[in-house]
């Protein structure tokens, strides 16, 4: 059997899945079984963003609420489209009028042109 590939989880994951331990006030077993992770990995994201809560109430900084971090991470969903978009319309104004995308999106062909140009825009 081949060994298992190691999966790795982003640092919004992280504090996500740390803050529905603490928020909720389950067992880190508990919420390791709902996002089927394990449970010491868990408690170590939990113990961590606790830390930095206490770090940042020492500090005199209030840490976010649940509501503030799902716009922060909503904007930053946007933010990263909007990056998208504005790298389609560089490597459209370098391309030039006869670029295939953007024809291909003029006539209502492809929704998302990012995907058809994510390589050449790598070449930019």
């Amino acid at each position: 059997m081949p060994p298992r590939k190691r999966r790795s989880f982003t640092a919004e994951y992280k504090v996500e899945a740390a803050h529905r331990v603490i928020d909720s006030g389950r067992t880190t077993a508990e919420g390791a079984r709902e996002l089927g992770l394990n449970d010491g990995l868990l408690s170590n994201w939990v113990k961590d963003e606790r830390r930095r809560i206490a770090a940042a109430e020492a500090h005199g900084e209030k840490p976010l609420e649940a509501a503030e971090r799902a716009e922060l991470l909503r904007l930053r969903r946007q933010v990263a489209e909007l990056e998208k978009d504005n790298a389609f319309r560089r490597f459209c104004a370098v391309t030039g009028p006869t670029c295939r995308s953007c024809e291909a999106l003029r006539l209502g062909w492809s929704r998302n042109p990012h995907r058809a140009v994510d390589d050449q825009l790598a070449l930019l």
